[in-house]
């Protein structure tokens, strides 16, 4: 969130970052020190929960150091019919998203219904 003079309220605004993401459990390194403003990170499909350790580069005066972050998402699971030839997809619906606070400062769930579809599902906000 930055401070709009114009509007004369915060508004949210990318912020690029340099994240490893690994997904707990699950023995994936999903982004390596990857610099973006957003990512796709995959739901368990055999599990309620979901859980991602996130490592950023915080910058204090002339040190870079590395602060790590989880973020638990709990969902529901479900299969959703494509087509013969395909099968089914997974689906899930958010029910809840807890994190740490070293570098995120919150979490927002923008649409809590997850499918083949490329929507922003959660805005993280982090502590820059």
């Amino acid at each position: 969130m930055v401070f709009d003079q114009d509007k004369e309220r915060y508004v949210e605004q990318d912020f690029q970052t340099t994240a490893t993401i690994r997904g707990l459990d699950m023995d994936s390194l999903l982004y390596d020190m990857e610099t973006t403003s957003r990512f796709a990170l995959p739901l368990n499909k055999l599990d309620s929960q979901t859980v991602f350790l996130i490592e950023q580069q915080r910058v204090v005066e002339e040190d870079t150091l590395p602060v790590e972050d989880t973020l638990w998402i709990e969902h529901v699971n479900a299969l959703d019919f494509v087509s013969l030839e395909c099968g089914c997809a997974s689906v899930f619906d958010i029910k809840s998203v807890r994190h740490s606070v070293n570098m995120i400062d919150s979490v927002k769930l923008v649409d809590g219904h997850v499918d083949r579809t490329k929507v922003n599902n959660l805005k993280i906000f982090v502590r820059k």
